[in-house]
């Protein structure tokens, strides 16, 4: 079998999930659930490895942000050392894709992927945890500027509502009320002040959906993002408009990937609610 140098292994963050893949180690008929990630190619940098790899077993294109953590191993079958990078989709639908890597085939092969709770470590392996803990401290830490945003609801004669607001900068575009969370304030409390400032709505937060990572100009941001039910309206004074959609509609707009994806997270779990209301 090739001895590598050097495992690049992406966590790659959606919504506060990442995606482990499950593994079936062929000889020894066993199952085990891990990040994605594999051997630098002759000619790739890091980065340039863990977008390929990406692409190879999940099917996602990706961005990756330039943090990264190093392992080394004792008695390790195939590398030295892994590298492992953190990054978020740009593109695509997560699927298992395959083990491209000409030392693993009849060794490993991807049977299926899952996406986990960024911050729940129950049954996972004790190696992939190391470094998600080490991530999560990342991700929690003033390295990350914090936001907040809110997707907000109103339930009309068993018929659901979103609220969306058009972007300062492209009327066309149309986004969740968001926006930086002040010194000494939490995020659900931005949360709702945003929702005031940008969209003169008061409104109820339910639950968390989560929370998406992202970078401009050199920043690099952890937004968390709350269903809200609405609850009134107040004054405002951003120059925005704002609508109410039902979900159906929401699919003809021009949305951000995390926008529509946030959506229909909520979308699927009002319907459950109503049906069993």
């Amino acid at each position: 079998m090739l001895k590598r140098d050097t495992r690049v292994q992406i966590v790659i963050v959606e919504n506060g999930e990442y995606i482990l893949l499950k593994h079936h180690v062929v000889k020894e008929n066993r199952y085990f659930w891990g990040i994605p990630g594999g051997g630098i190619e002759k000619g790739e940098t890091v980065e340039e490895a863990a977008v390929r790899e990406a692409w190879e077993e999940t099917g996602l294109k990706i961005k990756v942000l330039p943090f990264s953590f190093e392992k080394i191993f004792d008695n390790d079958k195939i590398y030295r050392r892994s590298l492992t990078l953190l990054g978020f989709p740009i593109e695509g639908v997560a699927a298992a894709g395959y083990e491209p890597e000409e030392e693993n085939i009849g060794v490993f092969e991807l049977v299926d992927l899952k996406w986990h709770n960024f911050y729940d470590t129950e049954g996972i392996e004790e190696r992939t945890n190391e470094t998600l803990e080490s991530f999560r401290k990342l991700i929690d830490s003033n390295q990350l500027i914090k936001r907040a945003g809110v997707v907000i609801y109103k339930i009309e004669q068993l018929n659901i509502y979103y609220l969306l607001i058009t972007a300062l900068a492209n009327e066309n575009l149309y986004i969740l009320p968001q926006g930086h969370v002040e010194k000494g304030e939490s995020a659900e409390a931005a949360a709702i002040r945003e929702a005031e400032e940008e969209a003169g709505i008061i409104c109820d937060i339910k639950e968390s959906l989560g929370f998406f990572i992202h970078d401009k100009k050199g920043k690099y941001y952890k937004t968390d993002i709350f269903a809200a039910e609405y609850c009134g309206e107040t004054i405002y004074s951003e120059n925005r408009i704002q609508r109410w959609f039902t979900f159906e509609e929401t699919l003809k707009l021009e949305l951000l990937r995390e926008t529509r994806l946030l959506l229909e997270k909520c979308d699927k779990a009002l319907r459950v609610k109503l049906i069993n209301f």
